[in-house]
């Protein structure tokens, strides 16, 4: 039997972080949100690690990118290794923790075309519905108190910003910047915030750490974020990374159709590459200053301190994807940024 709490994790598909609702519509319209806030941590920089659906359900299972657990593409065959040779959250749960592990619900939400936007602010509501019952039933069995919730989602939506729907090819905030909230009312009887950075490479140790797992952070390379839950003014890491390899409606092989980037402090900063390296191009966004992500800061010729910047950021990024093994395999990699 296990010695930690219950814990629910639900998640939405292709629901971007909230600031694009009309004031109040998300009062109005979606009662399941303000009930999870009211007793609950919401998270104002909570970040996908990559796109589209597969992958980014792949790496929360994992903790691990698509070099590793194989799932570059959504409905890629033939997915997750088995556990025996890549441990996930579920088998982890079971075999180190004594928890009976389900998994309900489908790995894609197919839906028809209709007026988008307002289509979309529909689909909203219909899950809010879901989200509800799940929560009157916890409330009903009085197993509320002795379950932690994390509502999340496992991307966002480009929902017409940028003139874009889905979720591909881009880093805008609008696909990488997801709603997360952690909920419990005795953690949390009154409402709480952070501004601390997760993404999905965290989920996977945190869920462990609250299990009562030891070494938690040693199955995958994200990082508990447990000590956040516990004090929201404390940060584990000041940055997230995301990778994209799927293929929407092009080539693999499209010049500039895979990325590699890193939310950091303001910045976002992203490499686009080829297969074979070609197509290579960077963007550089400040998100205080440009929250809509409209100038590249790198396009034309940029400032002697934006180009300082630049390689800065080039170089952690690299970093990272040399510790998390995710360098592309048919080039090589810059070393420093370079223009075409």
């Amino acid at each position: 039997m296990p010695n930690g709490p219950n814990i629910i994790v639900l998640m939405t598909d292709q629901e971007r972080h909230h600031r694009h609702w009309p004031d109040g519509w998300a009062e109005r319209h979606l009662p399941s949100l303000q009930r999870l806030k009211r007793n609950g941590l919401y998270f104002h920089r909570a970040y996908t690690a990559a796109c589209q659906c597969s992958p980014s359900r792949g790496l929360m299972q994992t903790g691990r990118f698509a070099p590793v657990n194989r799932v570059t593409q959504t409905f890629l065959w033939p997915g997750l290794p088995h556990k025996d040779r890549l441990p996930n959250i579920v088998s982890l749960l079971k075999e180190k923790a004594g928890y009976e592990v389900l998994w309900k619900g489908k790995w894609h939400l197919s839906y028809a075309a209709n007026a988008a936007i307002n289509f979309y602010a529909y689909l909203h509501t219909v899950v809010d519905k879901h989200i509800v019952t799940v929560l009157d039933t916890l409330q009903e069995t009085g197993l509320l108190d002795s379950t932690i919730i994390f509502r999340l989602a496992d991307h966002g939506e480009g929902g017409l910003s940028h003139g874009m729907r889905e979720k591909a090819y881009t880093v805008y905030e609008e696909m990488i910047h997801i709603p997360l909230i952690v909920h419990n009312p005795k953690l949390y009887p009154e409402p709480l915030e952070t501004s601390a950075f997760y993404d999905h490479l965290d989920l996977l140790p945190t869920i462990l750490d609250l299990a009562g797992v030891p070494d938690p952070e040693s199955y995958g390379i994200g990082r508990s974020i447990v000590p956040v839950m516990r004090d929201p003014s404390q940060s584990v890491q000041d940055h997230t990374i995301f990778s994209f390899d799927d293929r929407f409606f092009l080539p693999a092989s499209t010049p500039g159709g895979h990325i590699r980037a890193m939310r950091e402090g303001d910045w976002t900063y992203a490499v686009y590459f080829g297969l074979d390296g070609s197509g290579l191009e960077y963007e550089l966004y400040n998100i205080k200053d440009d929250p809509d992500q409209m100038r590249n800061l790198l396009y034309g010729k940029p400032s002697r301190e934006i180009e300082q910047e630049w390689a800065r950021l080039h170089k952690r990024l690299t970093d990272r994807l040399v510790v998390s093994a995710n360098l592309p395999d048919d080039f090589s990699w810059p070393l420093a940024p370079a223009r075409a």
